[in-house]
Parts: C-alpha cells; structure tokens; sequence
C-alpha cells in the first residue's frame, strides 16, 4: 500500500508510472526479426511463446520488458501482430527479443501477419 492508502496491483512505482512513445512505426516481420532477433523454439522455427501465467515464463517477460525487450502477440481484427511493450488487452503470447526497442518508441508488426494465430506450444 502506497503513503496514499492505494495499491499499484504489485507493481513497483516506476512500473506504474504510465508509458508515453514519441515516436510509433510500423514495420515487417521480415524486418522484426532482422533487427530485433526475437527468440526462436528449439526447432529454429520462430516464435518462443512466453506465456504469462507460467511463473518461470513471467519472471522472464517482467525483465525483458524492464530492458525494452519483450513483445506482446496482440489477436487484432482478421489476423494477429506484434508489438513493443507489455500489453493486457487482447495479448495472446509474449515474445522475448535480444535487441531492445529504443527508448521512447513504439512499433507494432502488423502489415504482413495475416496467417492464423500460431498454435501455442
């Protein structure tokens, strides 16, 4: 519980203060993968999907987003895509990437991912 009497859910101060881009872009999968190097499965396919209710899983989603690093696998309208940061609303899987999204921007990969969402693992 906050000096205030309310509480941030769990979440730390700095968690909970609200996140604002300068600058939004879209890109390509193709494009994603090129600069973000998202994590791939055991078999090489891509993408390792994290799942939130894992607690192994969560402890590696709140980190990477921490660093700039994680991707939420948003269900959209007629199809699915990425993008940067931790999202609730309509999040399917987490992906984790090597390379962070700079600072005070946010993409989204939505252009070319028109294919059913993958089947979780």
């Amino acid at each position: 519980m906050s000096e205030s009497g309310s509480t941030n859910n769990g979440r730390t101060p700095e968690q909970s203060k609200p996140t604002t881009a300068s600058a939004f872009r879209t890109i390509t999968e193709d494009e994603f993968i090129e600069q973000f190097k998202p994590e791939q499965c055991e078999d090489g396919s891509y993408y390792r999907q994290r799942d939130w209710t894992d607690p192994d899983d969560l402890i590696v989603i709140e980190q990477a987003a921490k660093e700039g690093r994680c991707w939420t696998a948003l269900d959209t309208d007629g199809g699915w895509g990425l993008s940067s940061g931790m999202h609730w609303a309509n999040r399917v899987f987490y992906v984790i990437c090597a390379m962070p999204v700079p600072a005070g921007e946010q993409i989204d990969v939505l252009d070319d991912m028109a294919d059913p969402i993958p089947e979780p693992e």
